[in-house]
């Protein structure tokens, strides 16, 4: 619900590399969202960094490719 519409969301299960915790944690995002972060994982992509744009119901996330061997950890 959103401002009391209903809405569809998409779910994912994903780890957060910065986060200090290897624990599974739920993604939700809407169908434009989704339509763009499904094709980089059916490319074989597993680590994305999602760019935040908008807010509200026009929230877009913006998936680009990481390379494995440059993801930052902290705690």
């Amino acid at each position: 619900m959103y401002n009391g519409e209903p809405t569809e969301k998409c779910r994912f299960i994903v780890i957060d590399p910065n986060s200090g915790s290897d624990a599974d944690k739920f993604f939700d995002v809407g169908k434009r969202s989704a339509r763009l972060i499904v094709p980089k994982l059916k490319e074989g992509h597993r680590m994305l960094r999602m760019e935040r744009v908008g807010s509200g119901k026009e929230t877009l996330y913006i998936p680009t490719e990481v390379a494995a061997n440059s993801v930052t950890r902290t705690r």
